[in-house]
């Protein structure tokens, strides 16, 4: 463990600038149906990211879409159908796919969720989630079907996610 692995680096470490922008639109149609549309470009320096010094490794702006449109099915059931699309560089990913959310009642807004999505020529992806109030919690697993299975065996990733989200809730008018 004590040998060197051969590799040495000019750089040992790297800070850089970087700009990122996006937004997020929501179309409230209804008391529980909506219609959300988002966009960021993230990189728009294209900061150089070598350790080697070389002015020509740098990273590409990625370009992010999201769509989204939720419908109520059930007194406390909504189907949430969503849509990514993820562009940096050369590489491109579209992420399709729907999930069920039962509500719980009270005044407190609160919802478990599960879901199935599909990243096209990759991997299906499974999607569990735990909302309240403005906090969401969330975990995937995807299993991955396109050629990198050599590598992965199949076996796909898992993932945890926490966000908290800075809104006044404001209560419902309906337009006229």
């Amino acid at each position: 463990p004590a040998l060197s692995s051969g590799e040495n680096f000019p750089l040992m470490k790297r800070t850089y600038f970087d700009v990122n922008t996006g937004f997020v639109l929501q179309y409230q149609l209804k008391e529980r149906s909506a219609l959300t549309f988002g966009t960021s470009l993230a990189h728009l320096t294209t900061p150089k990211v070598s350790y080697f010094k070389n002015k020509d490794i740098q990273l590409d702006t990625k370009l992010n879409i999201y769509l989204s449109y939720t419908y109520p099915i059930a007194t406390q059931l909504d189907l949430i159908t969503e849509y990514l699309f993820e562009k940096q560089g050369k590489y491109k990913e579209n992420v399709v796919g729907a999930k069920v959310a039962f509500i719980f009642p009270g005044k407190e807004r609160q919802t478990i969720s599960a879901g199935m999505y599909l990243r096209t020529k990759d991997a299906p992806v499974f999607r569990v989630g735990y909302d309240y109030k403005q906090w969401q919690l969330g975990m995937s697993y995807d299993l991955n079907t396109s050629a990198f299975k050599a590598a992965t065996n199949r076996r796909g990733a898992i993932e945890f996610g926490l966000i908290y989200i800075f809104k006044k809730d404001k209560p419902f008018i309906p337009k006229k």
